[in-house]
């Protein structure tokens, strides 16, 4: 339960970060050199969308897929977030997303099930806080 607790608080930290640039304009952060929750700095908020065609997943394995997204550096610790826009095929699942070098992150794909899963192209929103 306490687990459950956190992954809540979490979700309600993304939420909130998604919504400052509403809150915050850019230009404040700027000036400010970011923004501050509890005791760390949030220095820079981006979202979009990107289009990601995942391969043909075998029954049990992983995929990574890598894609473009301007503005990233592999140097600074990010918090990736991407969920699609649509329904996944059912039994896969987005294991984790990472920035994995200059403007570009990774998601890896998860298929547990017993038959290969080819999902085709999907767009993915994506969420990444510095």
């Amino acid at each position: 339960m306490k687990g459950l607790a956190v992954v809540f608080l979490f979700l309600l930290l993304i939420v909130a970060i998604a919504n400052a640039q509403y809150i915050v304009s850019p230009d404040s952060m700027r000036a400010n050199k970011g923004i501050y929750i509890g005791s760390g700095k949030i220095t820079m908020v981006k979202n979009g969308t990107v289009d990601i065609d995942p391969p043909s997943i075998l029954a049990g394995a992983m995929a990574d897929v890598s894609v473009t997204v301007t503005g990233l550096d592999a140097a600074s610790p990010w918090i990736i977030v991407v969920s699609p826009q649509g329904a996944l095929s059912s039994g896969l699942g987005v294991a984790y997303a990472r920035v994995s070098a200059d403007d570009q992150i990774t998601v890896r794909f998860d298929n547990p099930t017993l038959l290969a899963i080819n999902q085709g192209n999907t767009t993915f929103s994506y969420l990444a806080v510095k």
